[in-house]
């Protein structure tokens, strides 16, 4: 069995992991929308210049604003699930209130 010390200290490398992936899929998400609001300013220039129909605007528009919302949402949902995972987001926590949460956060899963 690990020492206490030990158990503590990979329960915080899991919590920094997993931390930092939320953080990347956060700037993924992120990268979705100005990909898609990009995509919307070029259907709208694709139409100013006469490239599209209506119905291909209405179509492309409607695409990619449901895309920005699906990201937004998910956005929301990581937002969160990093509240959840890390409460700690104040950085002027002690380091004992660090431990202290995610202990608790850990032992609450027994009960």
């Amino acid at each position: 069995m690990l020492s206490n010390d030990a158990w503590l200290e990979q329960q915080l490398v899991a919590e920094l992991s997993q931390s930092a992936d939320l953080e990347k899929l956060l700037r993924i998400e992120q990268f979705k929308i100005s990909q898609a609001k990009l995509r919307v300013s070029k259907v709208q220039e694709g139409w100013e210049k006469g490239f599209y129909t209506p119905e291909e605007v209405q179509t492309k528009l409607a695409e990619h604003r449901e895309a920005i919302a699906r990201a937004e949402s998910e956005i929301a949902r990581l937002r969160d699930q990093r509240f959840y995972v890390n409460k700690c987001e104040n950085p002027d926590l002690e380091p004992l209130e660090l431990v202290t949460n995610i202990l608790s956060r850990k032992l609450s899963m027994f009960r």
